[in-house]
């Protein structure tokens, strides 16, 4: 026997009731079979890629994509994650929009050929970027500041801005991305005058004397140092950006954050590698101090963005510290870095397992041409993975059981891109 079973939800007791009654009739029968076509011909440009894939990865990257478009807002904002669980650790929960979550979150629906969502989030972009060229840490759906912990705190005497400096980088980054994709010229010149040059030109002023990036809070939110992550990140918007003038012909533009760009390249290569601990360092605190904690993002960061070239003594290096550290040849999961207390269920442990950070390590296994070393990372997260093929943010280390929220877009997202990365590897 099939049983059909509704929910209605609207603003008001009558007009929930008119839309049930449209339930009960045929039309409601034709609306379900008209979504289906709609929905599997959006589907079509991924279900081409995922025929590319090992048949034990195509399930898991078709529902993987189509769990983060579900979380993208009709304002283009897409949604860190509607999971409630949130609720009872923090009294908080994860349905806003950092920008750090939208670049990972978006940048898989470039590389399959989708441009609309990029185009609605770009657009949600321009309505939220201060005067100054930045983005703040985090926002509501529609738009609005949304709460954060980050403090206009003094620190020897100036005003600090509460933001993470990646978050602004990594829209510049998208951009590009979406430019080199479409190569709509028209949208360039759009995005360039509202997003690429005031953002550009804000991560220039926002560089020191030393030409590295100024302190300010990092990718996980916690310190405030200018970390060698985020000093990946901007070099890399900055290249981008310089690229993006010249096809405008903006020479001066394209100068001036190119000039920028090897500056923070000689620097970093100066001062964000430790010898002693064989690994970069986190970042470089205001007093000048060095934080040498082992932190994912660092290496991750280095070689993803170009800081580092993937065979370099310092990247080849800090990936053996890295497996060494969290003991890989026991664990498959790797934590975000060294004593890490977020959601931390025994203190004798560095830190929960991160689906995101997992997959980072395979990404750098592909890209380095190690498929199979790539694959035993990928098969382990798949094995996390939900019936439906929900990824939650953390893996508890003790049991493997789920921890925070599922989904969490981000996951979803990075799981796509780590299969994306490796059909384009064996393909080559």
């Amino acid at each position: 026997t099939l049983v059909q079973h509704s929910i209605s939800c609207a603003d008001s007791h009558e007009l929930a009731f008119n839309n049930s009654k449209k339930t009960n009739d045929w039309l409601f029968q034709k609306e379900l079979e008209q979504t289906h076509k709609e929905w599997q011909s959006w589907l079509k440009p991924a279900q081409t890629f995922a025929k590319r894939l090992d048949r034990k990865y195509q399930k898991s990257f078709l529902q993987s994509f189509m769990v983060a478009k579900s979380h993208l807002s009709h304002t283009g904002a897409p949604i860190a994650s509607n999971d409630s669980e949130m609720l009872n650790h923090a009294r908080d929960d994860y349905s806003y929009c950092w920008p750090r979550d939208a670049l990972f979150a978006l940048w898989p629906f470039v590389r399959l050929g989708y441009d609309q969502e990029l185009i609605s989030f770009f657009d949600f972009c321009e309505k939220i970027i201060k005067p100054e060229g930045y983005l703040m840490h985090k926002y509501l759906p529609n738009g609005e500041l949304g709460p954060s912990w980050h403090p206009y705190a003094q620190y020897d005497g100036e005003k600090n801005l509460p933001i993470q400096v990646d978050e602004t980088a990594g829209i510049v980054f998208l951009v590009s991305q979406f430019h080199s994709k479409f190569h709509n010229i028209e949208l360039l010149r759009k995005y360039y005058s509202t997003l690429v040059k005031p953002m550009s030109d804000f991560l220039v002023s926002f560089t020191d004397n030393n030409g590295l990036p100024k302190a300010n809070y990092e990718l996980w939110e916690m310190y405030f140092l200018s970390s060698t992550y985020t000093t990946s990140i901007v070099y890399a918007a900055l290249n981008a950006a310089s690229e993006l003038a010249r096809e405008l012909g903006n020479a001066k533009d394209a100068l001036k954050w190119q000039s920028v760009a090897e500056k923070i390249f000689k620097t970093a290569h100066n001062e964000l590698y430790s010898e002693g601990r064989g690994y970069f360092y986190r970042g470089i605190l205001p007093n000048g101090e060095k934080d040498e904690t082992i932190d994912i993002s660092s290496f991750y960061g280095a070689f993803i963005f170009g800081l580092f070239d993937l065979q370099s003594n310092e990247t080849i290096t800090s990936l053996k510290t890295l497996e060494s550290r969290f003991d890989t040849a026991q664990n498959i999961g790797i934590p975000r870095f060294e004593n890490d207390v977020y959601y931390r269920q025994n203190d004798k442990l560095d830190g929960n397992f991160w689906i995101i950070t997992t997959l980072w390590r395979a990404e750098y296994y592909i890209a380095n041409g190690e498929n199979e070393q790539a694959k035993t990372i990928i098969d382990w997260v798949l094995k996390r993975a939900s019936s439906s093929n929900i990824l939650p943010e953390q893996i508890d280390p003790n049991n493997l059981n789920w921890l925070s929220v599922a989904p969490l877009t981000w996951s979803q997202s990075e799981w796509v891109s780590a299969l994306l990365d490796l059909i384009a590897s064996e393909e080559k």
